[in-house]
């Protein structure tokens, strides 16, 4: 491609041969014809090409977290000039050291080294590397992407909580914080039953399989402490505030660290998000179900504003009766949240909403300047959660400063 001084001089030698031309001045034709010649010469002549391969730390990491990039660049082919490599970076993602752009002359191979950091959580990416290939005299560029793009995904916050007692105030069909016999992976013995396709070989009891002259298998007991089923609001109205803070950051930190404790103690969780869809993860328990909700929350972001009832139409099947349902929500806009909390509480569900106030998050970014109209909606807010509780529900306010291990805390302290 030709760049600005190129044409700079084209123009310059085709003024110059026109008015050698034109005033019969042997000198200014010769002047405009070497100066075609030499950019044409210029742009036969070939640029060096390259190939790049670029290695990442690590490419899942958590909010706060670094990774380091090299991105190793190797000749292709021959050729004469200057690179110029540029390896893109997404928004939002900080560059703590080194940088992620470089010029110089290729002679064999070079590396580029830059280290990020992520402090929102989400999906990224890194490259593909732009590379520019000058000649010398800077008048002629061949551009491409050479490489692949690496995704990145950053976690939210997963903080330690080892102060946090939770168990069940409920006895049902998984009850309290000890054993109960029911079929499960586990090393207590329960029964022994029929065998059925698909039981693992190790399970049979031989002894008893010859007694009966058919295989039997035997069956463990499992612990649970109780059923957990989370509903995240991730309409637009949560996006109140800073991309950092807002009232959709703070619920998914809380909501992920409350389950992780809760699947460390081997309950079963179940989640759905809603926004202008509603996604549905089924009741599990285990790490890899947590690895599950891990990602569900990372890629949450606020978009629609679909009501709370007809999230509940999509996923009350999941939930089973007497489950401790928390509700992560903001309560602005939404007009079936209270019928919908009666609802449940009518269903013999428990109802605990975690709610950080928005109004809140618009003070801060306004520098707690005073305006007449938050007053207002504070007070309205207020009613609102009173009759929320009239209803059934356990509410937890929250505000910006508040610790998350303090707010987890205090839900634990709800759900025993």
């Amino acid at each position: 491609m030709w760049t600005r001084e190129s044409w700079i001089l084209l123009y310059l030698g085709v003024i110059s041969f026109l008015i050698g031309l034109y005033i019969g001045d042997f000198q200014f034709g010769l002047f405009g014809l070497v100066i075609f010649i030499f950019i044409s010469l210029t742009l036969l002549l070939s640029r060096p090409e390259v190939e790049c391969e670029r290695e990442v730390s690590s490419t899942n990491i958590f909010e706060k977290n670094k990774i380091n990039v090299s991105v190793l660049t190797k000749r292709k082919e021959k050729g004469s000039g200057i690179i110029e490599l540029f390896d893109p970076i997404s928004d939002y993602s900080l560059l703590t050291e080194g940088s992620n752009k470089m010029i110089y002359n290729i002679s064999g191979t070079e590396k580029l080294n830059y280290q990020l950091e992520f402090p929102l959580r989400g999906f990224y990416s890194v490259g593909p590397a732009r590379v520019r290939a000058r000649d010398y005299f800077l008048l002629f560029y061949d551009e491409k992407e050479v490489g692949e793009r690496d995704q990145l995904t950053v976690f939210p916050y997963v903080g330690s909580l080892k102060k946090v007692k939770i168990k069940a105030n409920k006895y049902k069909h998984y009850p309290g914080d000890f054993l109960t016999p029911q079929p499960g992976a586990s090393t207590e013995f329960y029964s022994i039953r029929d065998y059925q396709k698909g039981d693992p070989f190790k399970k049979i009891n031989w002894k008893v399989s010859v007694k009966k002259r058919q295989l039997m298998v035997n069956e463990y007991e499992k612990e649970n402490i109780c059923d957990v089923f989370i509903i995240l609001d991730s309409r637009s109205v949560n996006a109140i505030g800073t991309p950092e803070e807002n009232a959709l950051e703070f619920n998914i930190k809380v909501a992920l660290n409350i389950s992780e404790y809760l699947i460390n103690n081997r309950n079963q969780i179940g989640i759905a998000v809603y926004s202008d869809k509603v996604d549905v993860l089924q009741p599990g328990s285990g790490r890899n179900h947590f690895i599950k909700i891990l990602r569900l929350l990372t890629g949450a972001y606020p978009r629609g504003f679909l009501p709370l009832d007809i999230t509940m139409h999509y996923t009350k099947s999941f939930i089973k009766s007497k489950t401790a349902i928390l509700l992560f929500t903001n309560l602005e806009y939404d007009h079936s949240l209270l019928q919908t909390v009666k609802e449940l509480y009518g269903y013999d569900y428990r109802i605990i909403i975690i709610t950080p106030s928005s109004i809140e998050y618009e003070n801060r970014l306004l520098k707690d300047q005073y305006i007449p109209k938050l007053g207002l909606l504070r007070i309205e807010r207020e009613n609102y959660i009173e009759k929320l509780r009239s209803s059934g529900a356990t509410v937890l306010e929250c505000k910006p400063e508040d610790d998350i291990e303090t707010v987890v805390n205090n839900l634990g302290l709800m759900l025993s």
